[in-house]
């Protein structure tokens, strides 16, 4: 008996003797302890945003060019020119168009007096007719001839009309208020008629709007379900690296296109651009802001973990009733559900897979946080709400301040692994020391 006390004391020395040989060395106090991130919940505003690079193009482009085909006697404004509404952007030649003009006042003179003194003429036939002192046919040949010459004023005032609006056809006005971004002509070139040729006449220049400016981005297929109109934008051309220009999202093209085997969506953000630092054609990126939380409680990604992740068990609340168990209960491990299901009737399977939906529909935005308590960390349920490549928002479940863990979940379990193999490794050593005595 002495003797067998006397082995299994050399046996625990040596054993302790290895264990600190081995791991005072490394300095490791406790070899199956983990490293642990840590992290406090703070207070703070949380942007999800979208990125992507676009172009600037013009709200809307005008191609400027003239009804009156001519000469160009005049050009008013120079490529980079702001013009507004109605201003005069070049003058053609109206010799030709000035003749056609005068000799049409002159017709509808001519034609003006001309019924004038057939009216006359009718109303004093007319008074003789009553007196009986001129036939009825006699009367009606004078109010033909009244009828005759107010038919020719008709043809001549539209005459005139026409060459009155050709003659202001040679002044080419801007429809809108814009910047010329293009010139097409010069002084001295003739011009053909945009509405009188084949061809679809001579472009003068182009105009375009740029108090406010599109900003066309192509956003990736796995982001664009995250992107709604109206969405605020924020853009930096590459021009102003300095400078950021907002904007509201206002279309999002409804077909996809394929660019280098990458499947994007067109999607359209009009800036303001009131000051006109943005021109078209610049380079830019784009940020479209998809969610917005203002003095949230923010925790880092790597604290938010799935409740199955950690083999969270504890109580689940889904209004009165618990999820997995009635009141009070833990919620059963999948060994156990299937045990049940084996009992159940297929109608009791049916509204148990129905509960269950719904169940993994109040999960949804459900996660569990390692928080600390009493100097240990404990798993806490949480409401979770935006996130982005960084911070979490919790809406419910933990408080500013709170500590929490912040190790990612690979980290924890290839720790776990590492600490399973010293294990491993430790005993097979135990073992051979025993053998061996």
């Amino acid at each position: 008996m002495k003797k067998f006390i006397i082995i299994a004391i050399v046996l625990i020395i040596a054993a302790l003797g290895y264990y600190f040989f081995v791991y005072g060395k490394n300095g490791d106090d406790n070899p199956f302890e983990i490293d642990q991130i840590t992290a406090e919940a703070f207070k703070g505003d949380l942007v999800v945003s979208i990125h992507s690079n676009g172009r600037v193009t013009p709200v809307q482009t005008v191609e400027i060019k003239s009804k009156a085909s001519g000469e160009i006697i005049e050009l008013a404004v120079d490529v980079g020119d702001y013009v507004n509404k109605g201003d005069l952007i070049c003058r053609l030649d109206t010799t030709t168009v000035m003749n056609s003009y005068l000799q049409a006042k002159a017709d509808l003179n001519v034609a003006q007096v001309t019924v004038k003194k057939r009216q006359r003429e009718f109303e004093r036939q007319k008074t003789l007719f009553e007196k009986d002192l001129l036939s009825e046919q006699e009367l009606d040949n004078t109010e033909l001839l009244l009828e005759q010459a107010k038919a020719s004023l008709v043809r001549a005032e539209a005459a005139f009309s026409i060459a009155e609006e050709q003659l202001q056809d040679t002044e080419i006005r801007s429809p809108i208020s814009g910047i010329v971004l293009q010139k097409q002509v010069e002084e001295g070139q003739i011009i053909s008629s945009g509405v009188s040729t084949v061809t679809g006449g001579t472009l003068i220049m182009q105009i375009a709007e740029m108090d406010s400016v599109y900003v066309v981005a192509e956003v990736d297929e796995t982001d664009i379900g995250q992107v709604e109109t109206g969405q605020r934008v924020k853009v930096n051309a590459d021009a102003y690296p300095d400078m950021n220009f907002e904007g509201r999202v206002q279309k999002i093209a409804p077909m996809a296109t394929v660019e280098q085997n990458v499947t994007v969506f067109e999607v359209t953000t009009q800036i303001d651009n009131s000051e006109g630092f943005l021109k078209a054609g610049m380079n830019s990126s784009i940020e479209i802001i998809t969610a917005e939380a203002y003095g949230a409680v923010l925790v880092p990604n790597d604290a938010i973990k799935d409740p199955e992740a950690v083999g969270y068990t504890g109580e689940i609340a889904q209004g009165e009733q618990k999820i997995g168990g009635e009141e009070g209960q833990k919620r059963p491990s999948r060994e156990e559900m299937r045990e049940r299901m084996k009992n159940m009737t297929p109608e009791e399977i049916a509204e148990f897979r129905k509960r269950r939906q719904e169940q993994m529909e109040a999960m949804a935005d459900k996660k569990v946080v390692m928080v600390k308590r009493e100097g240990e960390f404990v798993p806490q349920l949480v409401t979770v709400g935006k996130s982005n490549l960084d911070y979490t928002q919790v809406i419910s479940g933990i408080s500013i301040g709170d500590t929490v863990d912040a190790t990612p979940v690979s980290l924890m379990m290839q720790q776990r692994a590492e600490m399973r193999e010293r294990f491993e490794r430790r005993s097979g050593s135990m073992g051979g020391l025993r053998k061996s005595e």
